[in-house]
């Protein structure tokens, strides 16, 4: 794989070419992405590279990022001072192609099935030689040592090989393994190998060496993703070809969940699902994709769809008796009914998961008892939550989730803080950033740096906040996480609020409120009432005045404390808005500073289950602000 070094001399090389043949060539800020991604999907090939930048005398550099899906027409020519063979791509390499013996041929062009890189004994498992045939690790060898392949050690596994085509040579030996028609009986086997692979890796994802596992799944995304999309090639769809689909898709979860896009699955799901509909296949297996579809749907933020798919599941599992299986798609109905802001349907499903028998599956029990405590922290609070969230911590821990253990060091951290422990949740935090880091856990990653700007602001560092509030947006982005990207512009927002920008926190929280309306009620409503109050300060009072009204009549204002004490703190800013707009001594005035007085103090007795860091916040602001405007009209 390509170093840094590797890619700024692969660019030097593409800019000198394309300036032999456009004189006037100039790489631009706009163009250098594109040119490194250009130089990345070609492998570093300096031929390929040459004959590239070649095209710059016809092409713009986007356009010819463009056509690389059809590298060998774009790469045709372009060399003037080359042999027939140097003058395309293809040449090149079918000349090299020519001078293999017909083994390295064979394994070269079924080596084609792999994406992503190899281990040799997947190789081992996967290519197929008549009886008597080869030994796969020497003609791996032999082609190594004429650089077909190559060989590179990812990223935490210390000591380890893995072997891959680069992306040109790939292409070329697939139309190879095409002529020769083995394709079908080698995805089948490629498709076996990887499949067994992922079932081994995800039953050790939940115990002894959870890390390694899991490190080890990421590393074959794509040869499940390829496994996947060669089963839905196969016409007409039969049962095999859908439960190797079916299984690939079920596979990938923890990996998509965690790396994102959460969305890179999710056609694939609705075209196996829709085939499995018509073709009789594993019932079971149909069960699990609806359930991982319907889990995909609520992280993109689909709550509707979420709930379709997890219904069908659950009432799927029932039939078949899957009682395991029902008690953690029960959970998932929970957690989408709380993103809806139905949090009496959300505890009537989580007790209803909790009643039933984990069959000794401690995963199950920690998932349970994880999403009861984050309930409880809305229904009573951080202090009730926090032994629920510990005791799925620990669990969770102990059978070796590393995914679900950087989840609930957040979750643990979120009620800790919220609770008032603001230095013990920034630890925590930080601690799940790391181990997320060290495994490739983006989203969790992510779901902790959210959390960590939320309490670094509480601590009274507003502007170290604002960069990892930005940066966890633009993660947020690019996972395809609508709740998490709506979850960090709304305290961006509130960041900006204290660091005084009030016009760009009014566009951030109108954006936040915008995206959580349709995946989480509870945060838009508590970033409804942070919108009114920027609002009231800007002077803008009739729009404060009736995002406060809009708070006022919905249900979880009456039900939940934490919005309803902090909506009627908030509303203070509004009150000091109508002080300072009434004339100084006024009774009128009078009156709505002794209401924002009045409020201020309410939240300063507030109960302990009403205790959060927005409140805090919006304490220490509002109580500066009504001392000072109580300090003017005395002076007045």
């Amino acid at each position: 794989m390509q170093g840094a070094d590797g890619r700024c001399d692969a660019m030097r090389l593409f800019v000198q070419r394309a300036r032999s043949v456009r004189g006037g060539f100039e790489l631009t800020d706009a163009e250098a992405p594109l040119v490194a991604d250009i130089v990345r999907k070609l492998d570093g090939i300096p031929l390929a590279i040459e004959l590239a930048a070649a095209r710059t005398n016809l092409l713009g550099v986007s356009q010819i990022q463009e056509r690389l899906s059809r590298r060998f027409e774009l790469l045709r020519g372009g060399r003037r001072d080359g042999s027939a063979r140097q003058s395309t791509l293809w040449g090149a390499i079918d000349w090299s192609w020519n001078l293999l013996e017909p083994a390295e041929r064979a394994a070269l062009a079924q080596c084609s099935v792999f994406r992503g890189g190899f281990t040799l004994e997947a190789a081992e498992a996967v290519l197929m030689f008549p009886p008597g045939g080869p030994d796969v690790m020497e003609i791996i060898h032999s082609l190594r040592s004429k650089s077909l392949l190559r060989a590179y050690a990812p990223d935490g596994l210390p000591g380890e090989l893995r072997l891959g085509l680069y992306e040109s040579i790939r292409q070329y030996a697939s139309s190879r393994l095409a002529e020769r028609g083995e394709g079908a009986i080698l995805a089948t086997r490629h498709a076996s190998c990887y499949l067994a692979m992922a079932r081994r890796l995800s039953a050790r994802m939940r115990g002894e060496g959870g890390e390694l596992a899991f490190r080890r799944l990421s590393l074959e995304r794509e040869n499940l993703l390829a496994a996947c999309d060669n089963a839905l090639a196969v016409v007409p769809a039969n049962e095999g070809s859908l439960e190797r689909a079916l299984g690939a898709l079920v596979a990938l979860e923890p990996d998509v969940t965690a790396r994102g896009p959460v969305g890179i699955t999710q056609s694939r799901l609705d075209r196996a699902l829709e085939l499995s509909s018509t073709v009789k296949v594993e019932p079971l297996l149909r069960a699990e994709a609806l359930a991982v579809r319907g889990r995909t749907h609520h992280g993109a933020g689909q709550l509707a769809a979420a709930w379709r798919d997890l219904e069908a599941a659950r009432s799927a599992f029932d039939a078949l008796d899957a009682v395991d299986r029902a008690k953690r798609v029960l959970v998932d109905l929970s957690i989408v009914a709380r993103d809806e802001g139905d949090t009496g349907t959300a505890w009537e499903l989580v007790q209803e998961a909790h009643e039933l028998p984990s069959l000794g599956d401690r995963w199950l029990d920690a998932y349970t008892v994880g999403n009861l405590g984050i309930l409880e922290m809305g229904r009573r609070g951080a202090g009730a939550a926090v032994p629920h969230l510990r005791t799925a911590l620990e669990l969770f821990r102990a059978v070796g989730d590393v995914a679900f253990e950087v989840g609930f060091l957040t979750n643990q951290a979120m009620a800790i803080g919220e609770g008032g422990g603001t230095a013990e949740a920034v630890a925590l935090l930080e601690e799940a950033m790391e181990k997320a880091s060290r495994v490739g856990d983006r989203a969790g990653h992510a779901l902790a740096r959210v959390n960590l700007g939320c309490f670094l602001l509480d601590a009274g560092r507003a502007a170290e906040a604002r960069e990892h509030l930005e940066a966890t947006v633009r993660m947020g982005r690019q996972l395809g996480m609508r709740i998490l990207e709506g979850a960090a512009l709304g305290e961006l927002g509130r960041a900006l609020v204290a660091l005084g920008a009030l016009e760009d926190a009014r566009a951030r929280l109108s954006e936040s409120i915008s995206i959580l309306d349709r995946v989480s009620r509870w945060h838009a409503l508590r970033f409804t009432a942070h919108l009114a109050s920027v609002q009231a300060a800007l002077g803008e009072l009739e729009a404060a005045r009736d995002g406060f009204a809009s708070l006022e009549v919905t249900p979880e204002l009456r039900d939940d404390t934490v919005l309803r004490e902090l909506s009627s703190l908030l509303r203070a800013s509004l009150d000091l808005a109508e002080a300072a707009r009434s004339t100084p001594g006024s009774e009128a005035g009078l009156k709505s500073l002794a209401e924002a007085r009045r409020r201020v103090e309410r939240a300063r007795v507030a109960p302990a289950e009403a205790a959060s860091s927005d409140l805090r916040e919006a304490l220490r602001v509002l109580g500066r602000s009504v001392l000072g405007a109580y300090g003017d009209t005395a002076q007045a």
